[in-house]
């Protein structure tokens, strides 16, 4: 099972892969160069490789510095300043957000249907709504400016 890409600034493709059971050492960490097309595989022996690379897995930062970060089993996405100072809280209809993301307008959260005993209408799911949220950090996106 794949874990959630990411991209570097250099513009290369950074993936998990992880048994499906969750089996401890089935994992490895992929990458994908872009410009030869050529895949590694950098690191080998993990169980779940998700957000070693750039940025833990399940946050985001914003323009004001504050990390928006998924609260696997709580049902809630926060927001934390650059102090550490909770700012805000978004309760989500799932038990087990996995992943945030910023657009500018909105807030996007997956959430996995992995782990409930009986999840729920809104477990693995792909969730929007309306927030005043900054825009998103891009890493690198001033070297491609």
């Amino acid at each position: 099972m794949p874990a959630p890409p990411v991209c570097d600034p250099a513009g290369r493709m950074w993936a998990g892969t992880m048994a499906y059971d969750v089996s401890p050492g089935a994992g490895a960490l992929h990458r994908w160069n872009t410009e030869d097309g050529s895949v590694t595989c950098v690191l080998d022996g993990l169980t779940i490789p998700n957000g070693p690379v750039f940025t833990p897995d399940g946050m985001t930062g914003d323009s004001d510095g504050c990390i928006w970060s998924a609260i696997w089993g709580g049902s809630q996405i926060r927001r934390y300043s650059p102090e550490g100072q909770l700012l805000q809280s978004v309760d989500v209809p799932a038990l087990q957000p996995t992943a945030v993301c910023l657009t500018g307008q909105h807030l996007i959260v997956s959430t996995a249907a992995y782990g409930p005993a009986d999840p729920g209408p809104w477990d693995g799911a792909v969730l929007r709504a309306s927030c005043t949220a900054t825009a998103p950090v891009t890493p690198g996106a001033e070297q491609r400016a």
